[in-house]
């Protein structure tokens, strides 16, 4: 059993150096391809990162989407309107300095790329040689006959943008997630339609992320307001 879980984990990594061997040493990549290439491979290390269940993931999903909205929102031209003041907690994100030269695949390259680095830190050494290789060759990419001036302001504004939505991520009370996200300690209820045990395992004694109700929400005020008014009672 453990050998065949190490084997699927091995060839779901093997697709992920794969996006990364793939890729031509040399050709200057679109911003829609530089999104594509680090979703493609977030959806591979989100299957095999301890801690992310469902919700978990979900989160992460959220806040690598908002960083390529924010990015895309705030290009020249762009019809887009930021989410700051709209999504609880997102204050006004760093601007672009006004008259100067910026390369969108630049950008988005480096708060994608940073990104998916803070988020599946403690994915598995296989994962992170694969978040190391695709960083490496998708920075090459990008700065294929850009100006060196231009790349250097784009990754600066690149890595504000994202060091501004992982900081606004770390106060919504998921941030931390241990021993898997069951708690070691839990009074459990006797109350219908509470949650109880059907497992043998004795991590799993306790309720996957009992708590994440409490995590901040990021349009509705919170998280009763979708608590229905009484248990339902098959």
């Amino acid at each position: 059993m453990i050998n065949r879980f190490k084997r699927a984990v091995a060839a779901a990594f093997v697709l992920s150096l794969s996006i990364v061997a793939a890729m031509p040493a040399s050709a200057k990549e679109a911003p829609e391809k530089v999104l594509h290439t680090w979703y493609r491979m977030v959806l591979e290390l989100v299957r095999h990162t301890p801690t992310f269940s469902p919700p978990v993931a979900s989160r992460a999903f959220a806040y690598f989407g908002v960083t390529g909205y924010e990015i895309t929102a705030s290009a020249p031209g762009s019809t887009l309107v930021t989410l700051a003041g709209q999504l609880n907690g997102l204050t006004t994100l760093p601007a672009r300095e006004a008259g100067k030269a910026y390369d969108e695949a630049v950008i988005l390259n480096t708060a994608m790329g940073l990104t998916a680095n803070t988020f599946f830190s403690n994915t598995g050494p296989t994962g992170q040689r694969a978040l190391l290789a695709l960083t490496s060759k998708m920075t090459e990419r990008v700065a294929a006959d850009v100006p060196a001036d231009v790349v250097a302001r784009s990754e600066d504004f690149g890595r504000k943008v994202a060091e501004h939505i992982i900081a606004w991520s770390e106060t919504d009370g998921g941030a931390v997630v241990e021993n898997m996200g069951f708690p070691r300690e839990y009074a459990l209820s006797t109350e219908p339609g509470r949650w109880v045990p059907t497992s043998a395992v004795q991590q799993q004694q306790m309720p996957l992320l009992p708590h994440w109700g409490k995590v901040r929400t990021f349009a509705i005020p919170d998280g009763k307001s979708l608590r229905p008014s009484a248990a339902t009672r098959l």
